[in-house]
C-alpha cells in the first residue's frame, strides 16, 4: 500500500482487529476514533452530537 492510500483510509481501519469482548464495544471504539479525528482539539462533550452519545463515550472509557 502506498503512503497516500494509507493516509486516506479512515482511522477506524486501525482498529478493525480490536477484540474487546463484544462487537458493540469494537464498533464504539471505531466510532469514537472517527469522532476524535474529526475534532482533535476539543473534548468529548464537544466532539459528540448528543448527550446520549456522550454518555456512551464515558461508559466506554
Amino acid at each position: 500500500m502506498r503512503a497516500t492510500e494509507w493516509l486516506n483510509q479512515p482511522i477506524s481501519v486501525e482498529f478493525e482487529g480490536a477484540i474487546l469482548g463484544d462487537r458493540r464495544r469494537s464498533d464504539r471504539l471505531k466510532w469514537l476514533a472517527e469522532k476524535v479525528m474529526t475534532s482533535p482539539g476539543v473534548g468529548f462533550p464537544q466532539a459528540v452530537d448528543t448527550p446520549s452519545e456522550l454518555e456512551g463515550v464515558y461508559r466506554f472509557l
